[in-house]
């Protein structure tokens, strides 16, 4: 599973997901967690993921999102509003 909610994520709405997805019973999950290289929380959700019964990678500033969709069975993204 592929997990980017936009590069600096203010209300961490990352580690929300990541708890929500602990409720699903799915066995066998590996989630890479792609954040911007801004994101304040970046620390916060490496100590949050060690107690996951699942595995989560967090990448930063990665260069190749393409690969990581096309890696992916399921994706959750956010939406970006520009004004």
């Amino acid at each position: 599973m592929l997990v980017t909610l936009s590069g600096n994520d203010p209300d961490n709405f990352t580690l929300k997901v990541l708890r929500a997805i602990r409720i699903v019973k799915t066995g066998d999950l590996e989630i890479v967690v792609v954040l911007g290289g801004n994101n304040p929380y970046y620390e916060k959700l490496q100590f949050a993921i060690q107690d996951l019964e699942f595995s989560v990678c967090l990448r930063n500033n990665v260069t190749n999102i393409s690969s990581l969709m096309a890696w992916s069975d399921v994706a959750i993204f956010a939406g970006l509003l520009f004004f």
